[in-house]
């Protein structure tokens, strides 16, 4: 177990990692698109989804890269919707490259989302699928959400409430997943520098 967590580590994702996010998007195929964002996706409609739809500033993203670290194989965008008084909605996507399900991935990227809605005072997070889509809705009923069927769609639904310590250990968690995220990625940039040099030589 504590091997599988070293080999795929949940870090933060920027601006900076635009591509790869696209990239990772690409890779989904017809099915998993319409799962997805419940539509025909084509190609130029993912590459607006990033630089148009994302928003780096004030979402939040969360991805896992293969043992290389080349290739994002998991990717989650969490999304601020509503604000009313010290309620926070925020919605959640979630998609795992093709090779790589049934590995745990979106479940430890759940319990990272989590503890991120706690430790930023989010207090409702949710989010939608395609009836058919069961598998997602396992995986959010794991994560204790209450899941909701209307028509072709469902509804998942967490009802964040932290109080006290409560709260701080989520701070404390969250400040520790942020500093390996930090570390993770400056292998990334220095995987890819040297990548470079060795490609010169």
């Amino acid at each position: 177990m504590f091997s599988s967590h070293l080999k795929y580590l949940i870090t933060s994702l920027n601006k900076s990692d635009s591509q790869v996010i696209l990239d990772h998007l690409l890779r989904l195929n017809s099915n998993d698109r319409y799962l997805r964002f419940f539509a025909v996706v084509n190609d130029s409609a993912l590459q607006r989804y990033v630089s148009e739809v994302i928003n780096f500033k004030n979402d939040k993203l969360f991805g896992i890269f293969s043992s290389d670290k080349q290739t994002l194989i998991a990717f989650a965008h969490l999304t601020l919707v509503e604000k009313s008084g010290n309620r926070i909605r925020a919605e959640l996507g979630i998609s795992i490259d093709a090779e790589f399900r049934d590995r745990g991935l979106a479940k430890r990227l759940m319990d990272r989302i989590v503890v991120h809605c706690r430790a930023h005072d989010i207090g409702i997070l949710f989010m939608s699928c395609l009836r058919q889509n069961k598998k997602m809705q396992k995986i959010a009923q794991r994560a204790g959400m209450k899941v909701l069927l209307d028509h072709e769609e469902a509804i998942a639904e967490l009802n964040l409430v932290d109080y006290g310590i409560e709260k701080a250990t989520s701070i404390s968690r969250e400040i520790a997943y942020e500093q390996i995220a930090i570390v993770d990625k400056c292998y990334r940039l220095n995987a890819e520098i040297l990548n470079i040099l060795l490609k010169k030589l």
